[in-house]
């Protein structure tokens, strides 16, 4: 397993991080078994959010709570960086923000009931609210670390300008900024007009160039584009769900699932494996958030733990680059 460093921090996850979004559904004792897999092969970072399991009818935080009683029942809380993310809308209504420091302090302090922690390693604001002042937020999170309630903080769905807005804050007031950004990222780039939920950002051209230089840590969530690229290679776009042919099917998407094909073959590698490399090869600091559902799933994920492909290789990939020169 490889591993990434966080810049300005002690952390240094895997390059693959166990999103925990696989806890929700089905049995607690199939979570469990991934778990145990992912933490077999060298895993160390379990990903959460205060908001997963809350649209179901029992309205609980039920990732944050079955990962707290993974980690208590298999006794290694230690070994693993737990991040969770708080400050997402009302589930009932997406127009009312909850990035307010009440609402803010009090996912975080659920989230450690549930998680049966004393801190938080990584905490992500999981939604911008563009209304509050920047400087206003990275107050408050600094005073949630000094407390100990959180150790890092990082942000999530913030468009660059915000970021380094935030950042700038944290320089100007020598206070501690944003260690990490968790994204919309695949190899797929999406087209977010397609996208089923409101508020969040992917990786832009701006996004791109703004982390070449930023000195901070890219997590991608929907890290695989919901397997658009292995369905289409079973069957081409009929295989592709509509809606994830909208989301994804782009003439650009397709050049380069057809050069991802290339250098797997070249390579002798799963298309999976060159899929996940392709974020974890990144010119800065990244990863990929997974969420298998079987073990089946986990092994074919496994596949990119150990794989770092060269400059010329993600550039090939991504076809485009000038964002590289």
């Amino acid at each position: 397993m490889r591993y990434v460093q966080i810049p300005h921090t002690e952390l240094r996850p895997a390059v693959l991080s166990m999103g925990s979004i696989c806890s929700v559904e089905g049995p607690v004792t199939d979570a469990y078994r991934i778990l145990d897999m992912y933490r077999d092969a060298g895993g160390n970072l379990l990903d959460s959010a205060n908001v997963y399991g809350k649209f179901f009818p029992a309205g609980t935080n039920i990732c944050d709570i079955h990962i707290g009683n993974w980690l208590k029942s298999r006794g290694c809380r230690n070994r693993f960086i737990v991040e969770t993310k708080g400050g997402h809308p009302d589930v009932k209504d997406f127009t009312r923000s909850r990035l307010d420091i009440e609402s803010v302090r009090s996912d975080i302090e659920e989230s450690l009931a549930a998680l049966q922690t004393d801190s938080i390693d990584l905490f992500y604001l999981h939604r911008d609210d563009r209304s509050l002042p920047v400087g206003e937020i990275i107050e408050y999170l600094n005073d949630f670390r000094k407390v100990g309630l959180i150790r890092h903080f990082g942000c999530s769905n913030w468009e660059p300008d915000r970021i380094c807005q935030a950042q700038a804050y944290a320089a100007a007031h020598g206070l501690e900024g944003f260690a990490a950004n968790q994204l919309l990222w695949s190899m797929a780039d999406a087209d977010m007009r397609h996208y089923p939920w409101g508020g969040c950002t992917n990786m832009t051209a701006e996004a791109f160039d703004y982390h070449r230089t930023a000195d901070m840590a890219v997590f991608a969530y929907e890290s695989q584009a919901r397997g658009f690229f292995q369905k289409y290679r079973d069957g081409g776009g009929k295989a592709v769900p509509e809606n994830l042919l909208a989301l994804y099917g782009s003439p650009r998407n397709i050049a380069r699932y057809k050069r991802a094909v290339r250098l797997a073959e070249d390579k002798d590698l799963p298309l999976s494996a060159v899929i996940l490399a392709y974020l974890t090869s990144a010119p800065f600091p990244s990863g990929a958030l997974i969420g298998p559902r079987t073990p089946e799933q986990f092994e074919d994920s496994m596949t990119a733990a150990d794989i770092e492909l060269t400059p010329e290789e993600f550039i090939y990939l991504k076809g485009d680059s000038d964002y590289l020169q």
